[in-house]
């Protein structure tokens, strides 16, 4: 699919990659896109993790509505250029924000896209379903997203990855950093997209956390995301399970897409209805 987009402005800007490069791998991660007519743009990125499930931040859902109270569409669209072509996508059929999302403490800044149909074309993110442990403390989070290269925007669309340092969590979020001189961080555009880690024992990425915002280290305000002490800070996926256990069905143990790549996903959920139920989709991969 091909189609002319712009940048929205309807909403404020989501925190993109910086210091990354881009990526034609983790192929589950994707970008949302709004849509009316012929304009439009992407604002977030997110996470297929069933065949029409896709996680990303609540307040990605609420940029996602207001959207839509504006006549767009919501699409979730896989592709390593967003502006060039799409791989494959499906309509976002409900937006659904945690309940306790707070926006001002951003806790539980998680939430759900409900496609209106599984996509099949790629494999699905394996999520963690284990504590952090603090002996995880200096090992790599990879982040992916679509977001811009720098605070005042340009370079959105691409998808990108970068990787930092687990450098501390709390019962919500994990926190980033990066050692060296070159920054390395989310940033706008990137909101909702993927913290991952490798699990060495089973060879496979996990889905830990959902990009939320960026931060100073020094005095814990919020930040540019270019800036030398910058960090980043996910949404904890094993924190929130009890609410994505109300959309989708959770696998405690088993095989996940263990490279991100392009392999074919056997799930036959087909999911046609119109309502907002909680049929559980077929996950296997």
């Amino acid at each position: 699919m091909w189609i002319a987009l712009s940048t929205l402005a309807l909403a404020q800007d989501a925190p993109p990659i910086v210091g990354g490069e881009a990526t034609d791998r983790f192929k589950p991660v994707g970008a949302l896109v709004a849509l009316k007519g012929q304009s439009g743009g992407q604002f977030c990125s997110g996470t297929l993790v069933a065949g029409n499930r896709v996680i990303t931040a609540a307040h990605c859902i609420e940029a996602g509505e207001e959207y839509e109270d504006y006549g767009y569409e919501v699409y979730f669209a896989l592709s390593e250029d967003i502006y060039e072509s799409w791989d494959d996508y499906k309509l976002a059929k409900d937006l659904i924000a945690h309940p306790d999302y707070d926006p001002n403490a951003l806790r539980h800044d998680i939430g759900l896209l409900k496609l209106d149909g599984s996509i099949t074309s790629v494999g699905n993110m394996r999520l963690n379903t284990e504590p952090l442990k603090t002996s995880q403390e200096g090992e790599t989070v990879t982040y992916v997203g679509y977001g811009s290269t720098s605070q005042t925007g340009g370079g959105s669309g691409t998808k990108r990855t970068v990787d930092v340092e687990l450098w501390d969590y709390d019962t919500q979020l994990l926190y980033t950093g990066y050692s060296g001189g070159t920054v390395k961080n989310v940033c706008p555009g990137d909101s909702g997209g993927a913290a991952l880690m490798w699990r060495a024992d089973e060879e496979v990425y996990e889905l830990v956390g959902a990009n939320s915002f960026v931060f100073n280290w020094v005095d814990n305000s919020t930040y540019d995301c270019h800036a030398q002490d910058a960090g980043g800070a996910a949404t904890r996926v094993d924190k929130n399970l009890d609410f994505l256990g109300e959309y989708m069905e959770i696998e405690l143990e088993g095989e996940g897409d263990a490279d991100a790549d392009s392999d074919a996903d056997t799930d036959t959920d087909t999911d046609t209805d119109s309502d907002t139920d909680t049929d559980l989709p077929d996950t296997a991969d």
